[in-house]
């Protein structure tokens, strides 16, 4: 085989296509009535009402991902600082 030189024989093929920043035109776009949030409901009077479902697992969970980010990041840090 042969080397073609250059970068490691990889070659162009022409010009790279031009991003189109102008493909969606406003016409085409949806307008819909804004939606309440999640684990709300409509209305003056409303109260917020919370996902509790499962709360010590998720609790947990998060327990767990902060401890092992700490334990994973705290040693880089403390080499950099010295």
């Amino acid at each position: 085989m042969k080397d073609s030189g250059g970068m490691g024989g990889l070659e162009a093929q022409g010009a790279p296509a031009q991003l189109q920043l102008n493909a969606v035109k406003p016409t085409q776009l949806q307008t819909t009535p804004a939606s309440p949030a999640l684990g709300q409901t409509t209305g003056t009077n409303a109260a917020a009402k919370w996902n509790t479902k499962n709360l010590g697992l998720r609790l947990g969970a998060d327990l767990i991902s902060a401890a092992s980010a700490a334990v994973l990041v705290a040693p880089i840090i403390s080499i950099i600082d010295r």
